[in-house]
């Protein structure tokens, strides 16, 4: 697959908003803050867990303005090409 990937900024904006949210320990945290494997986990989980909440609630946030129609504003061509920029960068962390 060599061939280049265009997604929206939009899409491109809301993906990094969501995952920088994660905040993963490096491998000095972990032997100077983190005593034991439990913790590390626990760590990776509430981050996972953050990431997931952002996530939901600007999916909740955007639906609610696609069902909506106020005035001129139709905001579900852009949902749909989210949606397709998301499918197209499912297995793709860059």
């Amino acid at each position: 697959d060599g061939e280049p990937m265009y997604i929206q900024m939009v899409t491109a904006l809301v993906l990094q908003l969501i995952q920088c949210v994660v905040h993963l320990p490096n491998d000095k945290d972990v032997f100077e803050e983190y005593d034991s494997k439990v913790d590390q986990d626990v760590l990776i989980t509430n981050s996972y867990e953050t990431a997931m909440r952002t996530a939901q609630n600007f999916l909740s946030v955007f639906l609610k303005k696609c069902g909506s129609k106020q005035g001129e504003e139709d905001y579900r061509p852009l949902f749909e090409n989210f949606v397709q920029d998301l499918l197209s960068t499912v297995n793709k962390p860059e």
